[in-house]
């Protein structure tokens, strides 16, 4: 028996499908990280076998069919193991050396560029202490969410085997240093709606979970089929010009427009201390290219403060990169 406290979990990128991830590890501090095995079942009931005269609706043990391991991990948002969980998320990452830290460019890989990333998890400690490494993982949801004390990031994924791990590994723990969301700064392109309370941003990839071939327990892989970037900016001061650029198409309004409201949107979240031997904090900037905005949450109760809520989407029209994530740390690469 042992507390939670002493858990690792640990996220490394792979050369390829099928083979798990060796070096360049980055340990994570998180509040919460769930790695569990799960099994699809073919249940054999209410089965009447003739064995005995009991009616047991269970005769027959049931068959394993085949397995996979869902991933979950949240923690608060530091800057170096974020960049593996990126690619997780199917970015590839394209690295600046500026001598005393680096700069990653993270954008969307073509689907069948998108690389995988290996998980290892251990628990419990001393003699009894284990280490489980789940390969073949691929993220579906990362979700930053910012309020006035900080900002928490959650993960959800699928890997398809599971080994141990063989104790060689190079894991680097995760730097002291979190990214803070009372820094950085939002800039939207001509729509100026001001600076919110909170902001969620939502990076998601669906995946086909049951894609798995006749003579095999494994899931042949796991193939995303979507991607979404999405996000909701609450508590803005309500104006009547904040108003008509979100529904009158302007402020120049004069009715309710049918036309969706676009503009670009740049975020950029710093961490208070710069880092080690450079002159620039660690940041993480998320920038869409084209995002549309919708107006949502306006509401007048009690003696509250009158403000309202908006929600974007990413649109990718273009052939240019939809979204980049620009992440300064101290890596050398992802």
């Amino acid at each position: 028996m042992s507390t939670s406290l002493v858990t690792r979990a640990a996220v490394g990128v792979q050369s390829a499908k099928g083979t798990a991830a060796t070096a360049n590890f980055h340990a994570m501090r998180l509040t919460r990280s769930s790695v569990v095995p799960v099994y699809d079942l073919e249940e054999a009931l209410n089965e009447h076998t003739g064995v005995h005269q009991r009616a047991s609706n269970r005769q027959t043990t049931a068959d394993r069919i085949s397995q996979r391991h869902n991933v979950s991990l949240e923690g608060f948002l530091y800057p170096n193991a974020i960049g593996t969980l990126l690619v997780g998320m199917g970015f590839n990452a394209q690295t600046t050396d500026n001598t005393t830290y680096k700069t990653h460019a993270f954008t969307k890989a073509n689907v069948d560029a998108a690389k995988y990333i290996s998980i290892m998890h251990a628990l419990l400690a001393g003699s009894a202490r284990f280490e489980r490494k789940i390969k073949d993982v691929r993220l579906t949801q990362l979700q930053l969410v910012a309020t006035r004390q900080n900002i928490r990031m959650t993960a959800q994924g699928l890997g398809l085997d599971e080994l141990t791990s063989t104790g060689t590994e190079t894991v680097a723990n995760e730097i002291n240093e979190r990214i803070l969301p009372v820094t950085g700064s939002m800039a939207l392109g001509t729509l100026a709606l001001g600076e919110p309370r909170s902001h969620t941003v939502t990076i998601t990839r669906p995946v086909d979970e049951d894609d798995q071939k006749l003579h095999s327990t494994a899931r042949a892989d796991v193939p995303e089929t979507g991607f979404e970037i999405n996000g909701e900016m609450q508590g803005l001061d309500l104006s009547f010009n904040t108003y008509k650029k979100l529904v009158w198409g302007g402020t120049s309004g004069t009715a309710p427009s049918m036309v969706a409201v676009t503009d670009t949107l740049t975020t950029l979240w710093e961490s208070a201390r710069d880092i080690s031997g450079a002159s620039v904090p660690y940041s993480l900037q998320i920038a869409l290219l084209k995002a549309e905005f919708r107006f949502s949450n306006f509401e007048a109760q009690g003696n509250n403060i009158v403000r309202c809520d908006a929600s974007y989407h990413m649109i990718d029209d273009a052939s240019g990169a939809p979204a980049t994530i620009s992440l300064a740390n101290g890596v050398t690469s992802y």
